[in-house]
């Protein structure tokens, strides 16, 4: 008897559903938490997957370095599969094979698997038992069967049995021992053992009393909806009917008005409201104040309805040259990506990187941790796509002088997302770093595991504290976890961000991989410099100054104490600080160079950001630049530098003014900072995210941090 193939037309498209090119959201996600679980529950080395339809199961099974072959008898399906197969990388085709072959006839030798994936293909069959007797027959002793089916009635034309738990039990507890069994999104998910005798109740594990509980519920839950689908159709049916009523009356009126009926009645009740104003008016004002009056009123209704189509015809003029811009712009950035791949395969690199980084364009005068690590890669001769936000489609695309770095919108990389996850990078090892978890991303972190690329998800902020303090409105705090338990590897800036990740997900490691210094941050003419220990009393701070982080309260309390200092404060979104303490100067961003010099009057740094769960999950780029310039730092509470060399950890205003006095008179020693630095460069950061793909299961590499004599207090 053969396996009849199930037609697409009538929905079979598995790995297009699972990878979000069809079918709705909440199929979507079914499907995908459905295929997943499979995947989790094989063991190997050898898996069949029974049905495999379009290979989806089947390639992800070999992507976690288990041996799968999948068999089906859907030419369509099995060509979708081979064509998979393809773009995945040399390791997982190694793995990975597919057969045309019927479920009642395996072409293997007996005792030759150790697990067994049947997902959704029992019902589908006339004889579900022939089939379980052969997937028994291929399995090893004690081998895994992993099945999924519909529980009752799920409507479909392709299928022929109903299960519930009895039924189900009946037909399978002939072959396998129940390990566990359980009803999610109204499917049976069962996992057995292959039995080596007869069923015996009283080693039954499976708590039929439990899943009789759930099979309630769902039944209540389903003649629930049943009966709200009801309602809902009898509200739309009455909605209905009364806009038919509605237009049966209008069009009842058009065909009066039509032959000429009602319409001198309608003129006439017109005109009898406005000359019965009129001539309520001529009798309280006279003619000469009624005829003004109408004039303004009809000036008035002019000017109004010349203002409203201005209005609308700058829209669309607006319309129209945001468009015209954009397709300029679109033609630009397609010639441009097309470049860049050709220019990444004819370069003699290892990998090609794209990163996701929801930050500005790449300029001189921002350094934030996307920039850092794209300017190494690209140092490293490794073509980097570089992912930006921007605010309005109209913006200018940004420039590049590197031969090997593409700055793609982000709004042009959701366009062209499937054309970039798609080219072909032949011989080079494709990473793909999320480093902001964007709602967007969610449905591709799938598609990029099908077209072979690696995915690490770079947690650089606390991005649910921003959020709460308005920074970062399209978080989800969902969406990031599943990208958590979904991409391979996982690392953060800081310890205290790291632990919370960490409780996102059971089934990997979340490493620490801090910020670190930039060599050219530093002018070679400050190389060995330290801090004035004498001299005019000044601290400082560069960097971003929104009020979100940036305690300007604390700030003006600390120099109300310090009458004596001068508070330097460089940096961009300056914002909502209010009155300003005279010795508090302020001045916008500035180039790195420019930093060089400014920061050579300094005597001390500071870090003043509001103490709480967003400064704990940072560490801050500037402290090791603040170190390179030879400056002590004084900063309110931020775990993850407290051990840094010369950094003085505060928690009032008071200790923050004391710290600043202490900290301008402490010896340094600039060997001991030079070391800290050397141990933590880009380079290195940069080298240890990237082997975390080796293997994300290694024991993280935590900093190995100096605390020279006379530094932290």
């Amino acid at each position: 008897m053969a396996l009849q193939p199930i037609n697409r037309e009538q929905g079979d498209q598995l790995s297009e559903v699972y990878l979000g090119e069809r079918s709705d959201s909440e199929t979507q996600r079914v499907t995908r938490e459905r295929v997943e679980w499979m995947c989790r529950e094989a063991e190997g080395p050898r898996v069949m997957d029974v049905g495999c339809s379009q290979g989806m199961t089947s390639t992800l099974v070999a992507r976690q370095g288990l041996f799968c072959v999948g068999v089906d008898v859907s030419r369509d399906g099995l060509a979708y599969a081979e064509n998979l197969k393809r773009k995945g990388s040399p390791e997982v085709k190694e793995r990975l094979s597919f057969v045309s072959a019927s479920c009642f006839e395996l072409p293997f030798n007996g005792d030759y698997f150790d697990s067994c994936l049947l997902g959704e293909v029992l019902e589908h069959l006339e004889c579900p038992r022939e089939c379980l007797a052969e997937t028994a027959r291929v399995l090893k002793p004690g081998g895994k069967a992993v099945i999924t089916v519909p529980f009752g009635q799920l409507p479909h034309p392709d299928h022929k049995r109903v299960y519930h738990f009895t039924s189900f039990l009946a037909e399978v507890e002939a072959f396998f021992d129940p390990v566990s069994m359980d009803l999610v999104d109204k499917r049976i998910r069962f996992v057995g053992r292959l039995r080596s005798s007869a069923p015996d109740a009283k080693h039954d594990s499976v708590d039929k009393g439990r899943l009789l509980e759930k099979a309630e519920l769902f039944i209540d839950a389903l003649e629930e909806s049943k009966e709200n689908e009801q309602l809902r159709l009898n509200m739309a049916f009455d909605q209905r009917k009364k806009a038919l009523e509605q237009r049966d009356r209008s069009l009842e009126h058009l065909q009066r008005l039509e032959n000429g009926e009602g319409v001198s009645r309608l003129i006439r009740e017109v005109a009898r409201k406005r000359m019965s104003w009129v001539v309520r008016d001529l009798r309280k004002n006279g003619f000469g104040w009624t005829l003004m009056r109408c004039f303004r009123k009809t000036l008035r209704l002019m000017i109004k309805l010349m203002s409203n189509c201005f209005s609308v015809l700058k829209k669309i003029l607006d319309l129209l040259r945001e468009e015209r811009v954009c397709k300029k712009a679109r033609a630009i950035f397609t010639k441009r990506l097309a470049g860049f791949v050709e220019k990444a395969n004819s370069h003699d690199s290892k990998r090609v990187v794209v990163i996701f980084s929801g930050t500005k364009e790449i300029r001189e005068i921002y350094g934030n941790r996307p920039m850092r690590q794209t300017r190494i890669l690209l140092d490293g001769s490794t073509p980097v796509l570089f992912s930006y936000y921007r605010w309005n489609k109209t913006d200018r695309l940004a420039e590049s002088n590197r031969p090997l770095l593409l700055q793609s919108p982000i709004d042009f990389t959701m366009e062209f997302f499937s054309q970039i996850m798609q080219a072909d990078f032949p011989g080079k090892e494709k990473i793909f770093i999320v480093s902001f978890p964007h709602p967007f991303i969610v449905r591709r972190l799938n598609e990029l595991h099908t077209w072979g690329w690696r995915t690490i998800y770079d947690v650089r902020d606390n991005w649910g504290e921003f959020a709460v303090v308005g920074a970062a409105r399209w978080y989800d705090q969902d969406v990031e976890r599943y990208v958590v338990n979904n991409v391979e590897a996982c690392c953060c800036v800081a310890a205290p961000l790291r632990d919370k990740i960490q409780g996102f997900t059971t089934n990997k490691t979340v490493h620490l991989n801090p910020n670190a210094f930039d060599v050219l941050f530093l002018k070679p003419e400050n190389r060995g410099r330290v801090a004035p220990r004498s001299g005019p009393k000044i601290v400082g701070y560069f960097g971003h100054l929104t009020p979100a982080w940036f305690d300007w309260k604390r700030l003006n309390a600390v120099a109300r104490l310090l009458p004596e200092w001068t508070f330097e404060v460089v940096g961009r979104d300056a914002e909502g600080h209010g009155d300003l303490e005279r010795n508090i100067c302020l001045s916008g961003p500035k180039s790195h160079a420019e930093l060089n010099e400014i920061t050579q009057r300094w005597r001390v740094a500071m870090i003043p950001f509001k103490m709480g769960p967003l400064a704990d999950g940072v560490d801050p780029i500037k402290i090791y630049e603040y170190l390179a310039m030879g400056l002590p730092t004084v900063s309110f509470r931020m775990p993850q530098i407290h051990e840094y060399p010369y950094v003085f950890p505060v928690y009032s205003v008071e200790e923050f003014a004391e710290k600043i006095v202490e900290a301008s008179e402490v010896s340094i020693d600039r060997e001991a900072i030079d070391m800290f630095l050397s141990a933590n460069t880009w380079e290195i950061r940069v080298d240890e995210m990237l082997s975390l793909l080796m293997d994300p299961e290694l024991t993280p590499c935590d900093l190995q941090l100096l605390n020279p004599g006379g530094g932290n207090s």
